[in-house]
């Protein structure tokens, strides 16, 4: 809500729990970082974060810039943002 003065006002404050039911998704009971952790199951996207598919992911952008099919730099962007996620995931 806003006030007169273009600002928010607090409306609610209050502690969020950081139990076990606070790490569960709303829907299905699932992880919310699900998404994030490694699978070895080629045709989902998780399958990028396990071992063999980061390096798979990893050199395989490699040859695409080499053979100029992405732009210079891709692979090392896909790097990044793969430690991210997995930091994520860790918490």
């Amino acid at each position: 809500v806003k006030d007169e003065y273009g600002g928010w006002q607090v409306r609610e404050t209050g502690e969020y729990d950081t139990g076990r039911e606070a790490r569960r998704h709303h829907r299905g009971g699932k992880p919310w970082m699900l998404p994030l952790m490694p699978s070895w199951n080629p045709f989902t996207q998780r399958f990028q974060f396990n071992r063999f598919g980061l390096a798979l992911t990893k050199y395989s952008l490699k040859v695409m810039e080499f053979l100029r099919l992405a732009p210079a730099g891709t692979s090392r962007t896909q790097i990044l943002l793969q430690s991210g996620g997995m930091g994520l995931a860790r918490g």
